[in-house]
């Protein structure tokens, strides 16, 4: 029996094969239900001790060393030897949950990615990824034809890199962000995960009530809970809304920093939208936009148009870059 399991900041998700590789149960789990990864694992219908366990893999939101991981957007520790000790015998293998998303890319289905500039991946080139969840992940997936090596994921913490805007109102938003920084004591510059992830369209949200000369919108309450689902609703309702203005800078930035990527690592083969957000703002795209913004980088403008860019729509991505790369082999 093979444990495979991608671990995030708001969702933990499993599906457990028998050693034939014939899937079997699959089961998801709210984290805030859990104050502890082992206290979630325990939930799994797998025993713990069970010698029937072959492997445990695990796909976790945050960076990874010497198979251990604190996470980054959620106050748990993922430790290798913690889980061998629960499956004696096992294979414990823990990766970065960016590293397994990539990985999936080769194996995803055509109905798994929705392409946006391009029909397909390009085979043998670099590949980048840019997941929008609870946090924002990067990676970039390599492929050299001359190499009988699988695909090789190369991963970082991106996502906290300092935000750059690229117009004057992203200007006006810098600041905006960067004074509720000093407010917060959080005294912290201004860095892409607070503008593009799940806490980023509450925030810029806030900054488009914050300018607005709108008493009624300035003081519009939306529920603490499901926030993001109720700013896509009133986006959906209304094309001219503060809400929709909201999503489309969204989207703005997040072509922004796809197109930083593709250029750094020059990704012919593909630049991938994935995370749990992707599906959920597909629908909001304006391609011209959404892609105008992309490859607006000066030199480099003309090159991007020829990169391939896409959504994915899976979100069991990470479960299959996992299991396609160490259960198969």
């Amino acid at each position: 029996m093979i444990n495979v399991g991608d671990i995030g900041g708001t969702k933990s998700q499993f599906q457990i094969f028998n050693n034939h590789h014939t899937s079997g149960q699959f089961v998801s789990f709210e984290n805030r239900n859990f104050e502890s990864v082992d206290l979630l694992l325990d939930r799994l219908p797998i025993q713990p001790k069970s010698p029937d366990v072959t492997a445990c893999y695990l796909a976790v939101a945050g960076p990874v060393k010497n198979n251990t991981c604190t996470m980054t957007n959620l106050n748990w520790l993922i430790d290798g030897k913690t889980i061998t000790s629960r499956y004696p015998g096992a294979e414990v293998k823990i990766i970065n949950d960016l590293e397994a998303t990539a990985l999936s890319i080769p194996y995803l289905e055509e109905r798994d990615v929705h392409f946006i500039q391009g029909k397909c991946i390009t085979p043998f080139e670099n590949i980048s990824v840019l997941s929008v969840g609870t946090g924002l992940g990067q990676a970039t997936l390599t492929m050299n034809k001359e190499s009988k090596l699988p695909p090789c994921a190369i991963t970082g913490e991106g996502g906290h890199c300092d935000f750059a805007p690229h117009t004057s109102l992203e200007l006006e938003l810098l600041h905006y962000i960067w004074k509720q920084n000093q407010s917060d004591n959080n005294k912290q510059p201004v860095c892409l995960e607070q503008l593009i992830s799940g806490q980023g369209l509450p925030s810029i949200l806030n900054f488009f009530k914050h300018t607005t000369n709108n008493y009624e919108l300035q003081n519009d309450p939306l529920p603490n809970a499901n926030i993001n689902a109720e700013i896509l609703r009133l986006a959906d309702t209304d094309p001219n809304s503060i809400y929709r203005k909201t999503v489309d800078l969204f989207l703005d930035l997040i072509a922004n920093e796809l197109g930083n990527m593709a250029l750094r690592t020059l990704s012919r083969g593909g630049a991938i939208v994935a995370g749990g957000m992707a599906p959920r703002i597909l629908p909001f795209i304006n391609q011209v936009r959404f892609l105008s913004r992309f490859s607006d980088k000066d030199t480099f403008s003309s090159l991007l148009k020829t990169f391939p860019v896409a959504f994915c729509l899976n979100p069991k991505a990470p479960l299959i870059g996992l299991y396609s790369r160490y259960a198969c082999l």
